[in-house]
């Protein structure tokens, strides 16, 4: 039994629904400078972020000095970021040499897992303030309290 599967009209593809868009245009001007606003900004609110930490009256608790690391670690990737929106203006070519190249991915790579590790240590801190709030009261106090008496068997 053989099975006949002709079609009449085989050579005419269909229409595409969505037609394919020109990204190049988009990646040489539109691309760039959304990169150098983004860290012009992402400078500005990390740095007034590390401002306010440094000029915070009171000693700071765990959850602000994880938050003073990630935006230092934040300003890192800031400061690196501009280089990208340079290679994207110029068809992807970096421009600045392989040693900035590499640098600059292990930088970035860095910074994300940095990153990770602190919103990790800020969501375990949260965690244990609102599960267990007197224990950690009672943890911290130790911790001082060796703290103090680490400090005192020092200067004897």
């Amino acid at each position: 039994m053989e099975l006949n599967m002709s079609f009449a009209n085989t050579s005419v593809a269909p229409a595409p629904l969505v037609e394919q868009c020109d990204r190049s245009d988009f990646d040489f001007t539109w691309v760039p400078p959304y990169i150098y606003t983004i860290s012009a900004l992402g400078i500005l609110f990390n740095l007034l972020v590390l401002l306010v930490f440094l000029l915070h009256k009171k000693n700071c608790t765990a959850t602000e000095i994880y938050l003073s690391n990630m935006a230092a670690a934040d300003i890192l990737l800031m400061v690196f970021i501009p280089l990208w929106g340079v290679s994207a203006a110029k068809n992807s070519a970096w421009p600045f040499g392989d040693i900035l190249c590499k640098t600059c991915s292990v930088l970035v790579i860095i910074n994300y897992d940095c990153s990770i590790y602190f919103l990790v240590l800020v969501s375990i801190d949260r965690f244990t303030a609102l599960v267990y709030p007197l224990t950690q009261c009672r943890l911290r106090r130790q911790l001082q309290r060796n703290e103090s008496e680490c400090e005192n068997e020092m200067e004897n």
